[in-house]
């Protein structure tokens, strides 16, 4: 330990740091701060404190709009702005455990009403729409919209009331001690210690002094994030995985900002975070209310935004090492990145080239494992564990990431792409390039229904030697339908991947092993199966647009169906004369078809749309940039005009050969339009 310190560390409890877990009631006195404390304990002159029950006020207010979905001049998107005058909210005095989050929704379709909820929308109540007065909500709450033009398209207002503050010991005298800060409200409390000043002195002084810092063993809790800012070069290194632990599980809220993160680490050259155990404030079972609130006013409102608790939170930091590290009931991105990327040719001034996290674990987690939310590069996730996690096990639009040697079970998806932009940058340089392999999957998913998916924009990507045990889910998604913001994924190998679809420890689900909706896929060399039969499993399902599509040699047994094709159903939304229509949308976060397509592409030129009435049209052309179709003759459409999409007579764009397929109640439902397109031959096709 003494070359420890010798050789470039300090000892964070030289700096004030204690890791105690001492806490003791006490009682407050509005607008004083000497509280009186039932026991002193090891509490003294200089410690900061967390106190709760003494403070009760508004922590946040914000305002989430519904997003408008048309293609065609769509009104911009507000989410997730402050709240000014448009609404108040009075009378919290700290009910509902301390700490409250109260939801109003207002929707166009119901313009007399609004609902309210305070446990994250899984229940609502309704009251009546009325202006300028304080309206009764409970428990002497009370609310008064003052003016609200957004209700006219929809809106949801949410207010954060919590009844804590954090300050330093003044003055200590007997059971007597004098606070930095006065009590809001007269009445019991409780104070315990905050490790957060006194950690934040010592991470300042080492990368001030270009050492790092030791923590002992002990548990730290935080009132609100560390920063390691602009380090050159610096290392926070636990004493013990186990024992060291960073408690967030008591602090400030956090409102979608990087505050509620244990350690924030924000631009510099090179940070390492090694042997730590943090906790947060959400874990599996609250997995629900953290996940996205079901409004009918605003979009992608996420119950996580208003208790936030992330592990760590990396911002342009050029290159970062977490090993060891441990998350546990995080409410949101347990291990999350944001920041700037290469745009084209433009390089930031800062930005991250190099992110590794090695034989870390997150288990017993409210949402996201690890999420990249940039086009940062070279994430690699390496002989982790996730486990009971209800949210994405990764959720990344980075670039060049490798996820290799992990165990997951009972956690969403590893969702890689999901770009919302369709910028030019994009199309010079891509992202969402992945390598997955050599990874453990057992039994399924608990947020979505897939295990890998590939999303919006990805590009070259590489799925292999994976192992699915008793897997009750669908395994790997390459899906092409989306939103107005969606380019479809493209460039992708799926290869030699055991997949054992057998629902061996609960009730059969109907799953698909591999999906694929997005075009420049291989998929070759994979074992697909159940142990026994289940007519509910498919092995390969194939939509009637893919193109540059190979289907070969992989095994597949004892399935209901073991490949088949789908057809492509859109619909006519906005027009623009009789031969110019855009997409119809679907509603926010529901995903449309037939796919916007990237720039470089076929663009739909010469493809076919069979009508409802049995008519067609050709396309002329699809432009990436307005969106809009071009069909070669007018024809008279209306919003809502369903249609088939079909690919050229002449083209042969998909291959399917070589495949074993054995002991399936279907071995080939190909009878969409796929057969136009396709080259199937020498299958193996035997029964049991």
């Amino acid at each position: 330990m003494k070359d420890l310190f010798e050789y470039g560390f300090i000892n964070a409890r030289d700096y004030g740091a204690c890791g105690s877990e001492f806490s003791c009631r006490a009682s407050a006195t509005e607008g004083s701060s000497l509280f009186t404390v039932e026991e002193v304990g090891d509490l003294k002159v200089g410690d900061e404190v967390l106190v709760r029950g003494a403070n009760a006020h508004t922590e946040a207010a914000v305002m989430f709009e519904r997003k408008d979905s048309s293609p065609k001049n769509p009104r911009r998107w507000r989410h997730n702005r402050p709240i000014d005058r448009e609404l108040e909210l009075i009378g919290y005095t700290g009910s509902h455990g301390g700490r409250a989050v109260y939801f109003f929704d207002f929707y166009p379709e119901s313009p007399d009403v609004f609902r309210w909820s305070c446990d994250y929308g899984l229940s609502w109540h309704s009251l009546s729409y009325e202006e300028g007065v304080f309206i009764d909500i409970e428990d002497g709450v009370k609310l008064k919209i003052n003016s609200l033009p957004e209700r006219l398209f929809g809106c949801t207002a949410v207010f954060v009331c919590s009844d804590r503050m954090s300050a330093i010991i003044e003055r200590a005298e007997g059971n007597k001690i004098q606070l930095s800060s006065s009590a809001a409200r007269s009445g019991d409390c409780v104070i315990s210690h905050s490790d957060t000043l006194a950690l934040q002195r010592a991470i300042d002084a080492a990368i001030e002094a270009k050492k790092g810092v030791f923590l002992p063993k002990g548990k730290y809790k935080l009132t609100k994030s560390l920063k390691i800012s602009n380090a050159t070069s610096f290392t926070l290194l636990g004493e013990s995985a186990e024992e060291t632990i960073l408690d967030n599980s008591l602090g400030m809220v956090g409102v979608e900002r990087p505050e509620g993160s244990c350690l924030i680490i924000d631009e510099g050259r090179e940070v390492n975070v090694k042997n730590l155990t943090m906790i947060g404030s959400g874990g599996f079972d609250s997995r629900e209310m953290y996940g996205c609130i079901k409004t009918r006013g605003g979009s992608s409102v996420w119950g996580f935004y208003f208790n936030k608790s992330n592990a760590t939170c990396v911002h342009n930091t050029e290159r970062v090492y977490i090993e060891n590290c441990h998350a546990r009931k995080m409410s949101a991105e347990c291990f999350y990145a944001r920041g700037d990327s290469r745009k084209g040719a433009a390089v930031p001034n800062s930005y991250t080239r190099s992110l590794i996290y090695s034989r870390c674990s997150v288990t017993d987690c409210a949402r996201n494992a690890f999420n990249n939310n940039d086009q940062a590069e070279g994430t690699a996730i390496l002989n982790c564990r996730v486990e009971n996690v209800g949210g994405c096990a990764w959720e990344g639009a980075s670039r060049f990431v490798k996820i290799q040697g992990n165990y997951f079970r009972n956690c969403g998806s590893i969702a890689l792409g999901n770009v919302r932009r369709r910028a030019e940058d994009l199309e010079v340089l891509g992202t969402g390039q992945h390598i997955i392999c050599d990874n453990y999957f057992e039994e399924g998913c608990s947020y979505s229904n897939t295990m890998i998916m590939v999303g919006s924009t990805a590009t070259q990507v590489i799925i292999k030697n994976n192992v699915f045990v008793n897997f009750n889910y669908s395994a790997i998604s390459v899906f092409g339908e989306g939103n107005t913001c969606d380019k479809p994924p493209e460039n992708v190998i799926i290869s030699s991947n055991s997949i054992d679809l057998t629902a061996a420890l609960g009730e059969s689900r109907r799953r698909t092993a591999i999906r694929l909706t997005a075009p420049f896929v291989t998929v070759s060399d994979n074992h697909i199966y159940v142990r026994g039969k289940d007519p509910l499993v498919t092995g390969i399902s194939l939509s009637d647009d893919l193109t540059r599509t190979l289907i070969h040699s992989n095994t597949l047994a004892g399935l209901g169906i073991g490949i088949e094709s789908l057809p492509v159903v859109g619909s006519v939304g906005i027009t623009d004369g009789q031969r110019v229509f855009y997409r119809a949308e679907r509603p926010y976060g529901e995903y449309s078809t037939p796919a916007l397509l990237r720039i470089r592409s076929h663009r739909y030129r010469g493809w076919r749309l069979r009508w409802e009435n049995g008519e067609e049209s050709v396309i002329s052309d699809f432009d990436p940039i307005s969106l809009a179709f071009t069909l070669s003759e007018e024809r008279k459409m209306k919003e809502g005009d369903a249609f088939t999409l079909i690919q050229p007579g002449d083209r042969r764009s998909t291959l399917i050969r070589g495949n074993v397929i054995d002991g399936c109640d279907k071995p080939l439902l190909l009878d969409s339009f796929i057969k136009e397109g396709s080259v199937i031959e020498d299958n193996l096709i035997t029964n049991e």
